[in-house]
């Protein structure tokens, strides 16, 4: 790998040029190589290959600082994986009972992995997740609550509780935001929602997205 010790010593004219062409390419490719350069010098930076970072040394050059990454996925636009998806139209749901939220409609989905037939996200790509969903619900009685329930695989994997205060005739809404692992393979995650009024309500839906999932990969190895 191109590494240089950028010591150009007396020599004739034509080894002079390829020492320095050495040197040039050391520099253009940050010093790459599996092992760390043997001459080094504050602030220099080094390619370490072996585990696709780029780290610097640091002010007392006695070591080496790690300040990023430069694996293929770290740099495939795939690997940032999100989705916005919202309900199109107005939803009834019966109480107390919880009722799966048929998020039809996407805004984006970067790697194609929220199906709006299905209303599941199931992310391809493993790694750690944001999960949430907003859900606004049409007039509550005072001390009602509703609940949304974020599944994974089918399990709950978060629940948010909110209660009435007071009687709200223009709706009613709640966000609910969960971390997780996905492996990339099966695991799946999609919202229902559970009202516990005397009567259906319906969950808001529409082009401004009064009630939409979401969800994206945050880190990037």
């Amino acid at each position: 790998m191109p590494q240089h010790d950028y010591v150009l010593d007396n020599q004739t004219s034509a080894n002079f040029r390829a020492d320095l062409n050495n040197a040039l390419l050391a520099i253009r490719a940050m010093n790459s190589g599996t092992s760390a350069p043997t001459a080094t010098a504050p602030g220099m930076l080094w390619y370490d290959t072996t585990n696709s970072q780029v780290k610097m040394r640091n002010s007392a050059d006695s070591g080496w600082n790690i300040i990023g990454l430069m694996n293929e996925d770290y740099l495939d636009l795939t690997s940032r994986v999100s989705f916005l998806a919202y309900l199109s139209a107005d939803q009834s749901i019966s109480p107390s009972s919880s009722t799966d939220i048929t998020f039809d409609m996407e805004v984006f989905d970067t790697n194609s992995n929220f199906d709006t037939s299905t209303y599941k996200f199931t992310p391809t790509k493993p790694g750690t997740y944001i999960i949430g969903s907003k859900i606004s619900i049409d007039s509550l009685a005072d001390g009602k609550q509703m609940q949304i329930y974020i599944y994974k695989n089918g399990s709950t994997l978060l629940t948010l509780e909110q209660t009435v205060s007071a009687s709200s005739s223009s709706g009613f809404f709640g966000t609910a935001v969960a971390i997780d692992q996905a492996n990339g393979l099966k695991d799946c995650y999609m919202v229902s929602v559970l009202q516990n009024g005397t009567v259906s309500r319906n969950i808001q839906g529409g082009a401004r997205h009064y009630s939409h999932f979401f969800g994206f990969r945050i880190d990037r190895t």
